[in-house]
């Protein structure tokens, strides 16, 4: 039977799609952090995913520059007021468009013999019940698809299909601000992640990735404030980012950090779930 990939469209959204490599170092998802980490870059290299790359990454305090801060580190279009700035990643970070990255992983998929459905996954159909109990079938927009196994990698959003494995996925919504600085047409803004510590002065603090369109995109916050914790940050009166083209709000979708979550064991091979992807396997 050949494999069926179904999807609503548009497949991902164009946002930063930030990796780390060492992150899960002392967790139970050290390896797993690690062995995503080199898939990423080894599916870019095969499919051609032209927006990754490996990027350092930086920790900024909020503050006020003084002498003993340090600009060496820092992209040019860092040149905001921040009181220390410390290399936290040479070359443990990474970032890939998702929407490039999904769409190419589909291509990919219709190319080796799979088929590609637009439409919206309703459930799903078992057989038999206990540790004997498996995925018949999935509803696709009201048809029926026989399977002999059964793949949720919808991300957070794989909380959807909870109801359908009978486990609990643990999510939380969590309010956003985000601004998008446009660097001046023909400059070339540098790749560096920057993870900024808590701003007392605007209660908030900023996680800021630029995207390989020269645009440069700040998080976490609310409303004005954040704004403004992003223009003291990274523009100065240069404004070497200028002005803003738009700012949006979200409410980002979070599981509980580092932990898989499975269904309790002897319930039978129906399914196993971490904030990454959902999987169901009838094999």
């Amino acid at each position: 039977m050949l494999p069926v990939v179904t999807r609503l469209a548009p497949p991902a959204c164009p946002f930063s799609g930030f990796l780390a490599r060492d992150w899960g170092e002392g967790s139970v998802t050290d390896q797993l952090h690690k062995v995503g980490f080199a898939l990423h870059e080894e599916l870019a290299a095969e499919l051609g995913v032209s927006s990754y790359r490996r990027i350092p990454v930086l920790g900024i305090s909020p503050g006020q520059k003084s002498g003993r801060t340090r600009t060496d580190l820092c992209p040019s279009w860092l040149d905001g007021e921040f009181e220390q700035a410390r290399l936290m990643d040479q070359d443990g970070g990474a970032q890939v468009a998702p929407l490039e990255l999904c769409t190419k992983l589909a291509d990919a998929a219709v190319a080796n013999g799979a088929e590609l459905r637009i439409g919206t996954v309703e459930g799903i159909r078992t057989e038999g019940s206990g540790a004997a109990r498996r995925v018949r079938s999935v509803m696709v927009d009201g048809a029926e698809i026989e399977c002999s196994a059964f793949v949720v990698a919808m991300g957070p959003w794989a909380c959807l299909a909870q109801d359908w494995f009978e486990m609990p996925v643990p999510m939380t919504g969590i309010k956003s601000t985000s601004v998008v600085f446009q660097s001046p047409p023909g400059e070339e803004v540098e790749p560096f992640a920057l993870f900024c510590g808590e701003d007392h002065r605007f209660g908030t603090h900023l996680e800021v990735y630029p995207r390989s369109s020269g645009e440069v995109r700040a998080q976490w916050g609310h409303g004005a404030r954040a704004e403004r914790a992003s223009r003291a940050v990274l523009a100065s009166r240069k404004g070497a980012l200028g002005k803003w083209p738009r700012e949006k709000c979200c409410s980002r979708l979070c599981a509980p950090p580092t932990r898989p979550c499975r269904r309790p064991s002897g319930t039978g091979p129906l399914g196993r779930c971490t904030s990454a992807a959902l999987a169901a396997r009838s094999t």
